[in-house]
């Protein structure tokens, strides 16, 4: 993240792209309709240095979970001066991983929960960004972490959002997201002929944790590493502030119930957290019984990606020693999504952990994209 963070994308103005004929899907709500905007109350210098418009937006969008509506809170931003003859490229940036609890959220910091630098060298190339914060983890109710799906439609959201709010956009968009950012925009590009007008020509998504199913599995068979130990605590966190009716007490005993309240907070070094997590054991997680563990299942199952034939290209980059995801999974999620017709770049680093892939060359990859380029071989073209 951090080699991807210091580089500036080089990209090229698009010329159009290919209409998708999936049929069209009846939505819960109207997703992407703003319910509130304002500009942005405190921000980077190194944003407001560049002189660029900077909104704090609110949102419809609604949970893949259980269909309920929800309000999500999200930032757009935009150069200022004369757009291109076409209009500007929208560069959605999906977010890594904030937290678990309400105002972790990139709209809710200065930084951007340190996307700044990012935001900043998109906009001194004059592309539109924005910046979702997923369901929950702004104003509104419990995030549920790693639920793909339901992030994925916070993705498309601010898309509509951004149409909304921000003048001069073109019809193109493209996207770039780390960890569950990453399963968002997997997510969001099996969707994507749901915004009439709209169109995404490609994602580059890194280290995506595409199966919260493995850890479910994972967490009944007592075989939860320290990372995934709390990436599995912050989805029932989640899903207990999120869902009516879920039973947390069926996913957690022992040391996790005695030290709970400390396992949330956002992301980023906590020492508290830290020793909180190592009072929990591998049999505190473990579901109360095989109908608790169907039941949890059977919510991971609605989150996972891929869910569906991708309707972009996409470039995944991933690491042999990723320590949420297993790199097993996370091939065999690509293999499924060739399968259904997607077109993916697979690129493994073997020796490499989630921290440290480098995804530097998606930036070319995605300057093809744009210009209209051959896409050249994929898994699903071979």
């Amino acid at each position: 993240m951090a080699a991807v963070v210091s580089v500036l994308l080089a990209l090229t103005a698009c010329r159009g792209a290919a209409a998708d004929d999936r049929e069209g899907v009846s939505l819960p709500v109207a997703g992407g309709d703003v319910v509130s905007a304002e500009n942005f109350p405190r921000l980077d210098s190194s944003i407001r240095a560049v002189g660029a418009t900077a909104i704090r937006v609110r949102y419809k969008s609604w949970s893949a979970i259980t269909g309920a509506p929800t309000v999500v809170g999200g930032a757009l931003f935009a150069p200022i001066g004369a757009p291109p003859r076409h209009g500007r490229t929208l560069v959605v940036v999906a977010h890594e991983r904030a937290g678990a609890d309400v105002g972790c959220a990139p709209s809710q910091s200065a930084d951007l929960a340190g996307l700044a630098p990012i935001v900043r060298n998109y906009l001194q190339l004059g592309y539109a960004v924005a910046v979702p914060d997923y369901r929950g983890s702004g104003p509104g109710d419990g995030h549920v972490y790693l639920d793909n799906q339901t992030s994925g439609r916070t993705v498309l959201d601010i898309v509509r959002a951004a149409r909304a709010s921000l003048s001069d956009l073109g019809s193109v968009w493209v996207g770039f997201g780390v960890g569950e950012g990453a399963g968002a925009l997997w997510a969001a590009s099996e969707s994507a002929s749901e915004i009439p007008g709209e169109v995404l020509v490609g994602t580059a998504v890194v280290s995506p944790v595409v199966s919260v199913t493995d850890l479910v599995q994972r967490a009944a068979g007592r075989t939860l590493n320290d990372a995934q130990k709390l990436a599995y605590v912050w989805v029932l966190k989640g899903l207990e502030a999120s869902s009516p009716g879920f039973e947390i007490d069926d996913y957690r005993r022992g040391g996790a119930s005695q030290v709970w309240s400390s396992l949330g907070g956002c992301a980023g070094a906590d020492d508290a957290r830290k020793r909180a997590l190592a009072a929990v054991s591998a049999d505190d997680l473990v579901p109360v019984d095989d109908k608790a563990r169907r039941r949890l299942l059977d919510i991971a199952a609605r989150m996972d990606v891929p869910s569906r034939r991708a309707l972009a290209p996409m470039i995944v980059y991933y690491g042999g020693r990723d320590t949420v995801a297993d790199p097993a999974t996370v091939h065999r999620a690509i293999r499924r999504a060739c399968d259904s017709g997607s077109l993916i770049q697979e690129v493994s680093q073997p020796d490499r952990t989630d921290a440290e892939v480098d995804a530097t060359p998606y930036l070319e990859w995605i300057g093809h994209r744009l210009s209209g380029d051959p896409l050249g071989r994929t898994c699903g073209s071979e």
